[in-house]
Parts: C-alpha cells; structure tokens; sequence
C-alpha cells in the first residue's frame, strides 16, 4: 500500500478514493478479498446508517471495527487483506460517525 500522506485531508481524500475503488465491480479481486471486503462495507454502512431497528448489529459492527470481543477475523486483518490502513478507515468512520474520541482502538 501506498505511504501514509501527512496532511488528514489528503489522507483521508485519498483513503476514501482507495475504498470506492474497491467497491467497484471491475476491480480484480480474489474470493477471500471479495469476503474481507464485504465485511468491511456491511460493518461500515450497518456502523453510519442511523436506523434504531438495526442499532444492535451496528453496535457490533463498531465494536468488531475497534478490535472488542472475539470475531473469526480482526478488522485489521480484513482491512489488510485488500489493502486499507485500518487505523486511518477506523479514524475516517468516527469522523464521519461525529465520535472524535472514540476513533482509536482500545486495549
């Protein structure tokens, strides 16, 4: 993967590009990371949709998201599979989630 940009704005910019990408269907991927990467979109839309029926599953899809409690695959793992930084993806959906502090991974 490419080096981190320093500026939060390009990185960012650039992290969102890199997701989008991803997603499209042309892109070449293997079956493990068309897997990892549903995971990561479904926690990440389950984790920004503001539905109260679904509050549960996005409040496990966040937690799977900051590495809490037992899952088969880490999300770090899955983000690394196709080639994301987790920390900057996770950091990106807090924003975008308007929970600055809780952006980081807790121990």
């Amino acid at each position: 993967m490419a080096a981190k940009q320093t500026s939060q704005g390009s990185s960012e910019s650039s992290l969102h590009h890199r997701y989008h990408a991803l997603l499209a269907p042309r892109q070449a991927l293997t079956s493990e990371q068309k897997l990892m990467l549903a995971l990561i979109a479904d926690a990440i839309d389950l984790t920004l949709r503001n539905d109260p029926a679904e509050h549960h599953a996005a409040a496990q899809a966040w937690d799977w998201m900051l590495g809490l409690g037992r899952a088969g695959i880490s999300f770090e793992d899955a983000c690394d599979a196709v080639g994301l930084d987790s920390q900057a993806l996770r950091k990106y959906v807090c924003r975008r989630r308007g929970n600055p502090s809780r952006g980081e991974r807790r121990h």
